[in-house]
Order: structure tokens, then sequence, then C-alpha cells
């Protein structure tokens, strides 16, 4: 992926899978109809930011992959006063996680992605709501039972994005577990068939991020990908967040980094 944004390579010739010439324009017409609509739906049925499949539109244009990268990272800078590297990071996992929810193609290990905070002060969780922005299928969770989360995560193939507030993620440990386990594809959890479960065997893989000040598993960090987060530097500032009312360019975002995915898994 970082090759494909233009991190360290060019980036690759996604664009090219939706045609050129006279037949692109013709798309393009068509296309543009249908982002059109698809944007419409999703800001009349957010489902918490973003997260129902109809928030997703196609791209009617052809796919710049460094251009797409240039503009998350600019609007990620617009709310958050770290380190470029930390935002090269953020977005670099969130172009992960539409991989990963792909479909035959779809990547086999997904490494969480810890926002790291050496002070409950940082943006840690401000950070959590921006990716939920930018990821499919966003489902941020402050609470859960992994016997609960287990199902959500069969149904709905999210990405999970967990608040661990005053630690009540990460001290469970069957949430720890589960956590590490669903970094890759071939994890399950044992579940039984009580209550009509068609099969005792539940996956528990599912990208997932998580924004947290407390001490990290060691068997969690080594399949993890860690950004430290510090404080807002005195007199920095950043725009207001409103989780709920992502601006515009979120929406084409969101189009053109599943449009990004789909050109991956079909190369």
């Amino acid at each position: 992926i970082a090759s494909a944004v233009g991190i360290a390579l060019p980036p690759p010739d996604v664009g090219a899978r939706f045609g050129d010439g006279d037949d692109l324009a013709a798309e393009e017409v068509a296309l543009a109809a249908d982002f059109a609509l698809g944007e419409a739906m999703a800001r009349a049925l957010p489902d918490q930011v973003c997260g129902d499949g109809r928030a997703v539109a196609p791209w009617p244009h052809v796919l710049d992959a460094g251009s797409m990268f240039a503009q998350a990272r600019a609007l990620l800078s617009r709310y958050l006063a770290e380190p470029r590297a930390n935002l090269d990071t953020i977005v670099l996992w969130c172009l992960h996680a539409w991989q990963a929810q792909g479909g035959a193609a779809a990547l086999n290990v997904s490494p969480r992605l810890i926002l790291q905070a050496n002070d409950a002060r940082a943006d840690h969780a401000r950070a959590l709501r921006l990716i939920a922005w930018l990821a499919p299928r966003p489902r941020i969770v402050s609470r859960a039972v992994a016997m609960h989360l287990l199902p959500a995560i069969q149904s709905e193939r999210p990405t999970l994005l967990f608040d661990d507030v005053a630690g009540g993620i990460l001290y469970r440990r069957e949430m720890r577990a589960l956590i590490a386990a669903g970094a890759t594809r071939d994890s399950m959890f044992l579940v039984g068939t009580r209550g009509g479960a068609p099969s005792p065997w539940a996956s528990c893989f599912a990208p997932a991020a998580i924004a947290t000040a407390t001490r990290l598993p060691e068997d969690m960090r080594l399949r993890a990908i860690v950004v430290p987060m510090s404080p807002v530097p005195a007199g920095v500032t950043r725009e207001r967040l409103t989780p709920g009312a992502p601006p515009a360019e979120v929406m084409a975002l969101r189009a053109q980094m599943s449009a990004f995915a789909a050109g991956l898994s079909g190369a």
C-alpha cells in the first residue's frame, strides 16, 4: 500500500481498471450520478459516522493514488497536531483496512493499530474518531464482552475501533485475547452451539484500532503498529471536531479508498 500511494515507490496504475478515452467519459457521467446519490444516502443514513455500506459510492474518475493519500493526510493534519509520520501511519492503516475487508484477494493479516497516549490529555480518542471517517464499516466500541462482539464480527465484518476509556477494554482478559488473536484471518473462538448457533466456531478476524493510555500487554504489542501520541503543545490549534458531521471531502475520500483497495485486489 505504501508503494502504491507513492511513499516509497511509484503508485500502480489502479485507475486503468476504469477504462480510458471515450468509454471513460461516458462512464464518468453515469458514475457521477451514482456518486451523488450515494453521498446523499450516506448523509441521510450515517449509521455511526459513515458506518453503513451505503456510505461508499463508486469513484467516477481515474484514481490518482498519490493525490488521494495527500488529501487524507491533509484532512488529518487539520484535526491532529501530530508528526507527519504519525499521520502517514494512520492513513496507511485505513487503506489497509479497506483491503483487509475485500473479497477473495483480501489480506490474511491485519496488525492492530495502537494509538498509545503517554498522557490522558493526548488526542488518541480524537484520532480514533477520525479513523471512523476513513475506515470501512467503522464501529466505535467503549465497552464490550467478547462473546457479544463475536456475532457482530460475523454479521457486519466491521472495522473495530476500541476507545479504551479508563482501561475498560484492555482490562478484560477475553477482550485482550480477541483483539490480539483477531490479527490473523484463521483465528477462531470455540463458542459452542447453544442458542441455535450454526457452528461451534466463530472467527474473530477484523481490522482493529485501539485508543488507550494504559500499558499494553506484550502479546498485543507484538501484533500491533504502535503510534505514540502526546498532548497538544501549548499554543497549537486545530479544527473543531464534530464526529457525526464529517466534512464534505470525507465521502469522496471513502470512495477513493474503496476504489484503491479494489484496484489492488484486482491487480
